[in-house]
């Protein structure tokens, strides 16, 4: 039987759907949420390489040991290994509703390399410098698609927000009851809403100004009848 610490929780994510600013909003508020333990990129593998070794079992305990909950980025494990993990957690589903946007920030951030907010020195720097596959769009965008959709309908103890809602006009409002939901409350407001601000965005220009093949891009998601960019 794992021992874990009161109201522990999960945020099962997929990349590129805020997740990472949510995880950091968290500790800001002084809820210790460990970053994507099954990653190779964080913790160096160790948790991944104990999950391989020793099981889910003993492996949770030990990340449940150092934090209150943890951010699961859900491409880390396989579909199965998922479940459990949904089934034994709390958990806070974080999606994004334009998959197409999820696409593009996904394969921007792949082919510049650039992850987080912290890396860009100037905007400029993304002007015209990526070019996207139309193919690669394509199966992303329906892999992402595909995946959401198989994730939402397991049973689990959970509570869903978008992309769109906790960066929206009403962000704090979607917050709260996520807080709620893990039973916490958030004792730094206006640290809070300022990582909530546009301007905490990895990327803040128009498609058009990011993309070099931009107009082929664009085509294809209107031959395709998917949801434009926002």
């Amino acid at each position: 039987m794992i021992k874990f610490p009161k109201n522990p929780f999960m945020i099962f994510a997929h990349a590129r759907c805020g997740s990472t600013q949510f995880t950091k909003i968290l500790n800001t508020n002084d809820i210790k949420t460990m970053y994507e333990p099954f990653s190779r990129g964080y913790h160096k593998g160790v948790y991944l390489e104990s999950f391989i070794e020793n099981g889910m079992d003993d492996t949770l305990k030990s990340i449940m040991s150092l934090c209150q909950g943890f951010k699961h980025e859900r491409d880390h494990l396989e579909f199965n290994q998922n479940v459990i993990l949904l089934k034994k957690f709390p958990t806070i589903f974080i999606y994004r509703k334009n998959i197409v946007n999820t696409a593009l920030s996904f394969l921007t951030a792949k082919q510049t390399k650039i992850w987080f907010p912290e890396q860009v020195k100037e905007q400029i720097d993304y002007a015209k410098n990526v070019i996207i596959d139309k193919e690669n769009f394509l199966n992303y965008v329906q892999k992402i698609e595909n995946m959401t959709k198989l994730y939402l309908v397991v049973e689990s103890k959970s509570i869903q927000i978008t992309y769109e809602d906790l960066y929206g006009e009403n962000g704090m409002e979607h917050l709260e009851k996520c807080f709620e939901f893990i039973k916490a409350k958030i004792i730094k407001p206006e640290e809070t809403k300022k990582l909530l601000l546009p301007d905490k965005k990895l990327n803040r220009l128009p498609w058009e100004q990011v993309i070099f093949n931009w107009p082929e891009i664009e085509q294809t998601i209107f031959e395709n009848n998917l949801q434009m960019p926002s």
